[in-house]
């Protein structure tokens, strides 16, 4: 076994590798590290921060591959992992089917992930495409939705500024 340490706004997340099909949080926040970061009022609130990070943290897993999707029952399994968040292009892409959410095969591993955090009490999360409905994705199962991404708010902005819209 093998210790990873995944970095996240100042954060160690501390995962220990049990074998193929998924992982083992061994420490949500790494008790040797400190920072005087965003998260922790730049310092302001370092002993209050520290008492309540780890009922605050979130741990979501990306879920980008069929490899990913075939394990989901595993994963789903680990104590301490709150989100399953679907990345639909690089999933799709793996998948053979890039960009067509809609496909069987794509539609069956939805269905698959959705389905396990319903029976592990996870959130499923996505970023939600422009041509997607944010009830239809609520019905479906996903409850964590990002609705945007900063580049594409940024290119948006610049292209009604210049009239490009």
């Amino acid at each position: 076994m093998r210790f990873l340490r995944v970095l996240k706004s100042d954060m160690i997340i501390e995962c220990e590798k049990q074998n193929d099909s998924g992982i083992h949080i061994t420490s949500r926040l790494s008790l040797h590290n400190s920072s005087s970061s965003r998260a922790s009022c730049y310092g302001h609130n370092f002993k209050e921060y520290f008492r309540e990070a780890n009922a605050k943290l979130i741990v979501a897993v990306q879920v980008e591959t069929s490899v990913a999707v075939s394990n989901i029952e595993a994963i789903a399994a680990v104590r301490g992992v709150d989100i399953f968040f679907v990345g639909h292009s690089d999933l799709s892409m793996d998948l053979g089917c890039f960009g067509d959410y809609s496909s069987g095969d794509m539609r069956a591993s939805e269905l698959k992930v959705l389905s396990a955090a319903r029976r592990f009490g996870k959130r499923a999360g996505m970023l939600l495409k422009a041509d997607m409905g944010i009830e239809e994705q609520m019905d479906k199962g996903y409850s964590f939705l990002a609705l945007g991404t900063d580049i594409g708010c940024l290119k948006t902005a610049y292209n009604n500024l210049l009239g490009k819209a």
